[in-house]
């Protein structure tokens, strides 16, 4: 059987992300490589620590503020520029929700607290 092309970190994290969502941190990491196809060891690789592996597959993306804010008619009334501007807001908190529900779950407080305190690698 052939070797497999060589999988992109945006590939994996995907695969992360989709497990961490669906079970939280309790996600192994020996699951998330079989759903990628790639052997546990390629996820230490890239990544030192599944804390690590957690919040780049976690990081919600910033939020498109020049989309939110800037890119509204100039005559449109306040009220309504108000109003667009909350949809817009409203709709990226909903794209980050499922990611961010798995930090909120988290059932010690403390670990949710050191992972916070993890200092990336320079």
């Amino acid at each position: 059987m052939a070797r497999r092309k060589r999988l992109e970190d945006d590939e994996l994290l995907a695969v992360a992300r989709e497990r961490f969502v669906a079970e939280g941190f309790a996600a192994s990491t020996r699951g998330i490589a079989q759903v990628a196809g790639v052997a546990e060891a390629v996820l230490f690789q890239r990544f030192k620590t599944k804390a690590e592996l957690f919040f780049a597959a976690m990081l919600p993306p910033p939020p498109n503020l020049h989309e939110i804010l800037v890119s509204r008619p100039d005559w449109e009334e306040p009220s309504r520029r108000m109003e667009d501007i909350a949809i817009g807001v409203l709709a990226y908190f909903r794209e980050i929700a499922p990611v961010l529900l798995p930090w909120c779950h988290t059932r010690n407080s403390t670990t949710r607290v050191s992972w916070l305190a993890t200092p990336s690698p320079p």
